[in-house]
């Protein structure tokens, strides 16, 4: 049922999501709630069942498609000690296009591989790839084919 609540919540007023996307997307910091790596990417690839990994692709796609102003934002920069919000956004996008990447090579399940590609295509669609890392949009369409 979070999972339809993250849904309807990105669907209504995605904006309202953007500061917590920290706690929905994988990041490179260790999560002090649920202790670890806990995120909706880590549902899709993780949950024994094809359904609730299908509700995570869902959301995760909900999430992501009226977010390209936001994510214009990212940039991969690594030259000082402090990370900020154009990095931490870089980072999020990063790990959630290598996670949907892995998530769809791996997927048995027609309908929720279906809901994968979905969520990359809205992903790539909104992603500014000319100022993250090279690669990732190869990766993404290796991933879909």
């Amino acid at each position: 049922h979070a999972l339809l609540g993250v849904q309807a919540m990105a669907r209504i007023q995605p904006k309202c999501l953007h500061p917590h996307w920290p706690l929905l997307l994988p990041t490179d910091q260790p999560r002090a709630i649920g202790g670890g790596g806990d995120s909706l990417v880590t549902v899709l690839s993780s949950d024994p069942s094809p359904k609730i990994r299908s509700s995570a692709a869902v959301a995760l796609q909900c999430l992501l498609q009226r977010s390209r102003t936001y994510m214009a934002a990212a940039e991969d920069r690594r030259n000082s000690t402090f990370t900020s919000l154009s990095q931490s956004l870089a980072i999020m996008i990063r790990s959630t296009h290598k996670g949907l990447c892995l998530a769809a090579l791996q997927e048995r399940y027609p309908a929720t591989a279906q809901q994968i590609v979905k969520a990359l295509g809205t992903l790539a669609a909104n992603v500014p790839y000319q100022r993250l890392s090279r690669g990732l949009l190869g990766e993404g369409v290796g991933a879909m084919a």
